[in-house]
């Protein structure tokens, strides 16, 4: 009886697919305007959306006082909806934005693929790129002037541009729409009248990955990265106890802290209301009452640039980079939280005593991995 030959193993997914990049939405955006929803094109498997949003911001008399959320929370709310699936992100355009400082969207060769370079510290004219800085830096003047803009924003929807894991399967006729919800004026601005007109675009970019053909493995798709966000008032000094929802894989731990909410640029650095901060893993204390200073050493050692003021970031993910070991669930990097097995995840801010607390908030962003 004749036996059957052992099939070839297939090849894997990297191999015998392609990234693709393309515009698939170019949309009127208006401050304080209708809800922008863009469906996504049903090919290949999403890896991750990039906003653009330009044009012309006219400010007319004198400055609209710009507020420390100022300009990224001109995209209150970003959200994916996503059929069977609930929202993976839901998140304002200032968190998103936070976020990008730990993405890896494009290559594992770069620090922060995504962070916005300070074209001001470029003090040799050879180095400076205007075509760069006119197209692709963020730019936000607000001079009394039709003012140019450009703003980034990169949704992930891959944990990385090695692993894979997250991508979603689009190729099908279920439908998911990105939806944009615009900020208001008067949440961004101390003096709205003074920003008379806006000619601005939001330009929706879907990067993705072509279908392998036969003998080539299909990606992983029982997996999503997910970014929540929430809010809490500072009302006082002392502890600001922040929990942390339980679920999935935690990759990281983002607060922002505008003690002035009306400040822009943020009033001051954490260093100056911020005196101690603690991360607590059930009773594991990972970080137990540091100082300020270190903690701003350590969370940005090995940055070209150092995280936006008021920052104060957990990477748990900070070995990506890095070499991986891997199990049957793929790439696992050493320090990351698996949540599901504990009880209770607290961050701890001490604010000093004598800080100047003006409708002062802390927002947090986390950014977890998690099994469908």
């Amino acid at each position: 009886m004749a036996m059957n030959a052992p099939q070839a193993p297939a090849l894997p997914f990297p191999l015998g697919t392609r990234p693709i990049i393309e515009r698939i939405g170019s949309q009127t955006f208006t401050p304080g305007g209708a809800a922008i929803a863009q469906d996504l094109a049903k090919v290949g498997y999403l890896k991750g959306l990039l906003l653009r949003l330009s044009g012309t911001y006219t400010v007319v008399t004198g400055s609209p006082g710009p507020k420390a959320v100022f300009p990224y929370n001109y995209l209150a709310r970003v959200q994916l909806d996503l059929p069977g699936l609930n929202d993976p992100y839901a998140v304002s355009g200032w968190g998103l934005k936070l976020q990008n400082f730990f993405d890896y969207p494009f290559t594992m060769a770069s620090d922060r693929n995504l962070a916005p370079i300070d074209a001001d510290q470029m003090t040799a004219t050879q180095l400076k790129s205007a075509g760069y800085f006119a197209v692709a830096g963020d730019l936000t003047p607000v001079a009394v002037a039709a003012n140019v803009w450009n703003l980034l924003w990169w949704i992930p929807a891959s944990h990385n541009s090695r692993d894979f894991r997250g991508l979603l399967p689009l190729g099908n006729q279920s439908t998911a729409t990105l939806r944009v919800f615009p900020g208001a004026d008067a949440d961004l601005i101390a003096t709205p009248a003074n920003h008379s007109a806006s000619a601005l675009t939001l330009d929706i970019f879907q990067v993705y990955f072509t279908a392998p053909p036969g003998g080539v493995a299909a990606p992983d798709t029982t997996w999503a990265v997910v970014i929540d966000e929430y809010e809490q008032a500072i009302v006082a000094a002392g502890d600001q106890v922040i929990d942390i929802p339980r679920g999935g894989i935690i990759l990281n731990v983002v607060h922002q802290v505008r003690n002035v909410d009306t400040a822009f640029p943020i009033a001051s650095d954490v260093a100056a209301q911020v005196d101690t901060v603690s991360f607590r893993v059930n009773r594991d204390k990972l970080w137990d009452a540091v100082p300020i200073a270190a903690k701003l050493i350590d969370m940005n050692a090995g940055r070209v640039n150092p995280l936006p003021a008021g920052t104060i970031a957990y990477d748990f993910d900070r070995e990506q980079a890095g070499v991986p070991f891997g199990d049957s669930s793929g790439e696992r990097i050493p320090g990351w939280i698996y949540s599901d097995s504990v009880n209770e995840i607290k961050s701890t801010i001490h604010v000093a005593t004598g800080a100047t607390l003006t409708n002062a908030k802390v927002t947090t962003t986390v950014k977890r991995l998690m099994r469908l």
